[in-house]
C-alpha cells in the first residue's frame, strides 16, 4: 500500500474555495497534503479525519524570493499563533491547516480579500496567461499564413496538424480562465461593496481534465503516426518532446538551487531566464546538428541505396528509392545506372503529399530522359480546392514581376488519355510546356517531363499513378 501520491491540481490560480474543498474532502479520505511543487501536489497517508485548509495569497511574493520576506514572516507567525499551521508557500499563494473545530479565520474582510487576490492574478496568473494568449495568436497568425502561401506543406504534417491543435487548446483554456476571471472578480468586488460578503471562486477542473486527456490522445497518435511515417519524422517527434522536458528540468532545478543560495529575487529571476533563452537556443542547435547528422549518415533509411560520386570535385548524392512510376515504365531506355530515383512522402491524417525525382546524374556524358511528380492524395474533400488553387497561384507566383507576355500560367487543355476531371497544362511566356496538372476525384498530380509525352505514355502514367 502506497503511503504517498501525487495529484495534478486542475484549480485556477484563484479559486481558493475550490482548492480548500477538495483538500479537506482528501483529509477525510485519509490523504493529507505535504507539499506543493511545479509537478503537483503530495499527499502522505494518514487517519481519515476533518481538517480545515485556508488558501491566502500574498500580492508582494515572488516565486524567485529565498525565503518569506519580513512582512510575509509575520503574516504567518500570525496565522500560526491563531493555530493555523503552513503546509506550502508556493510564491503568492500560501496554504494553511488546523484541525481546531472552529478556527479563527485568517481573513475576515472580504473588500481586503478580494483586493488581495486581484494583486496577486496581476502579477502572476494574468501575465502568464496573457503571455500564452499572445503566444497561441502568433502561431495563429503563422498558421495561417502558413494555410494560404504553403497549404500542402502544412496539412501534410501530423506535426504542423498537432502543433495547431495544441496552441488552439491553450488559447481556448486561457480565454476561460481569464474571461471566468474577470467574471468572478467583478461580481466578488461589487458583493464585498454591497454587503461585505465573499464571492466563492470557481474552477473549470472537468474541462481543463477533458482537454489534457485529448491532448495526450492527440500526441500518442501523433507519436504513432510519426514512426508510421519515417525514422526521421519520429526522432523530430521524439526529439521536440526531450527538449521541452529537459528545458523546463533545468530551468527548474536553477532556480531551485539559487534559491537555496539565498539569492535575491531579482538576480534569481534575471539569471533563470537568462539562462532559459541561453539553454534553449543552445539545445536546439545540438539537437538539430544531431538529427541532420545522423539523417547524413542514414540512420533512419529515408532513402535505399543512397551512394555519392565525385563530379568536378565534389560530392553529389544518388539515391536508389522505388519509384511508382519512371522513366523506363514511359521509354524504351536502359540506364538506370545514370539515374538518381528519389521518394518522399509527407503524409497526415488529412493529407499525403508524395514527390518523386528522377534526374540524371551530373556526370552522365548525354543529356537523358528526366521526370519529376507530385501526388496530393487529399482525405477530406474539403481541402481539394485549395489544393489544386495552390497549384495554379504558385506556378503564377512570379508574374506581378514580369510584362504579361513573360507570364507563366496553368491553362486548361484537352487531353482525354489523363481521364480526369480536368487537366491543366503549363504556358510559359504563351508557349506550351510540358508540365501537367491532372485533377483526379481523390488526388491532384503535377508531373513535369522533359519531353513531350505521347497519349499512349500519358495513358500509362495516369494508370501508375491512380493506383498509389
Amino acid at each position: 500500500m502506497r503511503n504517498t501520491k501525487r495529484e495534478l491540481p486542475l484549480f485556477s490560480m484563484y479559486d481558493h474555495t475550490g482548492m480548500e474543498r477538495h483538500l479537506e474532502e482528501m483529509a477525510v479520505q485519509g490523504w493529507m497534503l505535504e507539499k506543493t511543487t511545479g509537478f503537483g501536489w503530495v499527499y502522505r497517508r494518514c487517519e481519515a479525519r476533518r481538517v480545515r485548509y485556508a488558501v491566502t495569497y500574498f500580492p508582494k511574493a515572488s516565486a524567485y524570493e529565498p525565503g518569506p520576506s519580513e512582512d510575509k514572516q509575520i503574516f504567518q507567525d500570525y496565522c500560526a499563533q491563531a493555530g493555523w499551521e503552513l503546509v506550502s508557500d508556493a510564491a503568492q499563494m500560501q496554504i494553511f491547516r488546523t484541525e481546531a473545530e472552529n478556527p479563527l479565520p485568517i481573513e475576515t474582510d472580504a473588500a481586503i480579500q478580494v483586493d488581495n487576490i486581484h494583486r496577486a492574478m496581476k502579477r502572476s496568473f494574468l501575465p502568464s496567461h496573457f503571455a500564452l494568449m499572445a503566444v497561441s495568436l502568433l502561431w495563429a497568425g503563422l498558421l495561417g499564413w502558413r494555410l494560404i502561401t504553403d497549404p500542402i506543406g502544412l496539412l501534410s504534417s501530423n506535426s504542423n496538424l498537432f502543433t495547431a491543435f495544441c496552441w488552439t487548446i491553450v488559447l481556448a483554456l486561457s480565454l476561460l480562465e481569464v474571461g471566468g476571471y474577470f467574471l468572478w472578480h467583478r461580481r466578488a468586488k461589487a458583493a464585498a461593496m454591497r454587503d461585505g460578503s465573499f464571492t466563492p471562486t470557481r474552477s473549470h477542473r472537468r474541462l481543463q481534465a477533458v482537454m489534457l486527456v485529448v491532448v495526450l490522445m492527440a500526441l500518442v497518435v501523433w507519436l504513432l503516426a510519426s514512426a508510421l511515417d519515417s525514422g526521421r519524422t519520429l526522432a523530430l517527434a521524439l526529439a521536440g518532446l526531450l527538449h521541452v522536458m529537459i528545458l523546463v528540468a533545468l530551468v527548474n532545478l536553477l532556480t531551485r538551487f539559487l534559491k537555496r543560495r539565498k539569492v535575491s529575487a531579482r538576480t534569481n529571476r534575471t539569471v533563470t531566464l537568462v539562462s532559459a533563452v541561453v539553454l534553449s537556443s543552445l539545445s536546439l542547435v545540438l539537437m538539430g546538428y544531431g538529427i541532420f547528422r545522423m539523417i547524413d549518415h542514414g540512420w533512419f533509411g529515408e532513402h535505399q541505396g543512397a551512394d555519392t560520386y565525385t563530379f568536378h570535385g565534389l560530392t553529389w548524392d544518388v539515391y536508389r528509392d522505388p519509384l511508382p512510376l519512371t522513366v523506363e515504365d514511359l521509354i524504351d531506355i536502359d540506364a538506370s545506372d545514370s539515374y538518381s530515383y528519389e521518394w518522399r512522402d509527407d503524409s497526415s491524417v488529412l493529407l499525403a503529399n508524395l514527390e518523386a525525382t528522377q534526374h540524371a546524374r551530373l556526370d552522365v556524358p548525354e543529356p537523358i530522359p528526366e521526370l519529376d511528380y507530385q501526388i496530393i492524395l487529399v482525405k477530406l474533400p474539403l481541402f481539394y480546392s485549395l489544393c489544386r488553387d495552390s497549384f495554379l497561384s504558385r506556378a503564377a507566383r512570379h508574374n506581378d514581376q514580369m510584362p504579361p507576355e513573360y507570364w507563366d500560367e496553368y491553362r486548361l487543355t484537352d487531353f482525354p488519355a489523363w481521364d480526369a476531371q480536368s487537366v491543366y497544362q503549363l504556358y510559359r511566356a504563351g508557349e506550351p510546356c510540358d508540365r501537367y496538372l491532372v485533377c483526379w476525384p481523390d488526388r491532384i498530380l503535377q508531373i513535369d517531363f522533359n519531353w513531350t509525352p505521347t497519349a499512349k505514355q500519358a495513358a500509362l502514367a495516369a494508370e501508375k499513378l491512380r493506383a498509389i
